[in-house]
């Protein structure tokens, strides 16, 4: 366990998840890809980037939907596959945890074990490029707002805002969708 922060120890921990992640996927057949820093420190630094803390990888989605079918196949095991099917996970990608391990990234977040970030990758048609480009604003949007009302609210406070009806919240979609 490391107690206090030392990022050299705690890469040694996200080594054996990651060597997990890859046998499993190994075993199933399933493809994976570096991506974000992870890419970028395995060419540039052999390795991770030396202030990295995290693994990411993309999946093609008929891979990652494949992965997320094979999550009962870790009960006995000492990972598991948190996605969105989990109650208070709230990312649109999976991770890939060490069932025995605790990770706090931020007090009052919940926590997880060390885990891999594995994000699904989807094909598009240049056809639908500009919409997706609009779509993504948007969600970026609403994430900055979401984001920012975590910040400054807990999430009780806001529920009782909104329920309430004293807060009224306006949004123009129609430059997102046009």
């Amino acid at each position: 366990m490391v107690s206090d922060y030392n990022l050299n120890e705690f890469k040694c921990y996200l080594l054996e998840t990651f060597k997990a992640f890859i046998e499993f996927c190994q075993q199933h057949g399933l493809t994976y890809y570096a991506a974000f820093g992870t890419a970028l420190g395995a060419i540039r630094h052999q390795g991770y980037i030396p202030w990295d803390d995290d693994v990411d990888v993309y999946m093609p989605r008929k891979d990652y939907n494949k992965l997320l079918e094979l999550r009962c196949e870790l009960e006995k095991s000492d990972y598991e596959i948190i996605d969105i099917e989990n109650k208070g996970y709230y990312l649109y990608f999976a991770k890939w945890c060490q069932r025995n391990s605790t990770l706090i990234e931020k007090l009052g977040e919940p926590s997880l074990g060390i885990y891999v970030d594995i994000f699904p990758l989807d094909y598009y048609d240049d056809k639908y490029c500009k919409p997706l480009i609009r779509y993504n604003e948007l969600y970026r949007y609403l994430w900055l707002i979401y984001g920012h009302g975590a910040r400054k609210h807990s999430v009780y406070s806001l529920f009782h805002i909104v329920r309430s009806g004293k807060e009224h919240f306006h949004i123009n979609f129609t430059a997102f969708l046009d």
